[in-house]
C-alpha cells in the first residue's frame, strides 16, 4: 500500500483519549465541546480503520484459508476422538456403577446370613434356657464389613481417566423457584441480557416486568459530512 499511516491526514485530538474515562458534563458548552471532540475522534477512527481495513481483509482471508485446510485434516480427526471418548467414558461410568451396585448386593447377602446365624445362636440359646444371653445377643449389633471387590479399574497405557461433573438443568421452573425460596444462591440463574434489552427497545416504558426497569440511553452519533 503506497499510503503510509504518517501520511494520513489525521485530525489530532486535543487531549489524550483517556482522559475522557469518567467524564462528567455539567454545561451546555461543555456538551457541545464534547460532541466536537467526539466528532474529531469519530473522523481519526474512520481514517485509521479505513487504512487498515484492507490489509486486515487480505490478512483474514489467509488466515481463514488456512482455518479451513487445519479443520479438513483435524476435524475428522476431533470428532473421532470425542466420539470415543464419550463412548469410554460411558462405559466406564456404567462399569463402576454396576461394580458399586455388585458390592452392595454382595454385602446385603452377607447382612442377611449373618442376621440368620444371629437368630439360628438365638433360638439355640432359648432352647438351652440361656433367657439372658439370648436376650443379649438379640439386642447386639451385627456388623458385617462391607464387600469390596478386588477389581482395579481398567488401565490402558497412554489413557489417563479423569472424571469430572457438570450440571443439566432438567426443570428450569423449579430452579428458579428454589432460588425464590433461597433455597439456591442467585448465582445459579443469570438475566438473559440479550432478550431484556431486546424487550426493552421494542415496548420502552411500556415494558413491566418485575424487578426490571427500562433506562434510556442517548448516544450521540457523529454524522460523517455534517
Amino acid at each position: 500500500m503506497s499510503e503510509s499511516m504518517n501520511e494520513l491526514e489525521i485530525p489530532q485530538v486535543p487531549v489524550p483519549p483517556d482522559r475522557f474515562a469518567g467524564m462528567v458534563i455539567e454545561t451546555e458548552e461543555q456538551y457541545q465541546q464534547a460532541c466536537a471532540t467526539m466528532a474529531l475522534i469519530s473522523d481519526a477512527l474512520d481514517k485509521i480503520l479505513a487504512y487498515y481495513k484492507p490489509i486486515v481483509d487480505e490478512l483474514h482471508q489467509v488466515h481463514k484459508a488456512m482455518c479451513d485446510e487445519r479443520s479438513r485434516d483435524t476435524d475428522p480427526l476431533a470428532e473421532a476422538k470425542k466420539n470415543l471418548a464419550d463412548a469410554t467414558g460411558k462405559f466406564l461410568i456404567e462399569f463402576e456403577a454396576a461394580r458399586a451396585a455388585e458390592e452392595a448386593r454382595l454385602t446385603e447377602e452377607a447382612e442377611r446370613l449373618a442376621q440368620e446365624r444371629t437368630e439360628d445362636a438365638v433360638a439355640e440359646l432359648m432352647d438351652e434356657g440361656k433367657i439372658a444371653e439370648a436376650t443379649e445377643k438379640l439386642n447386639a449389633p451385627v456388623f458385617v464389613p462391607p464387600i469390596i471387590l478386588d477389581r482395579k479399574p481398567i488401565q490402558i497405557p497412554g489413557i489417563v481417566i479423569r472424571t469430572t461433573h457438570e450440571a443439566e438443568v432438567f426443570d428450569l421452573m423449579a430452579l428458579v423457584k428454589a432460588v425464590a425460596a433461597g433455597r439456591v444462591p442467585l448465582d445459579a440463574i443469570l438475566p438473559n441480557m440479550a432478550y431484556l434489552n431486546g424487550m426493552a427497545r421494542d415496548r420502552r416504558s411500556l415494558l413491566g416486568y418485575p424487578g426490571v426497569r427500562v433506562k434510556p440511553k442517548a448516544t450521540p452519533v457523529h454524522k460523517r459530512g455534517g
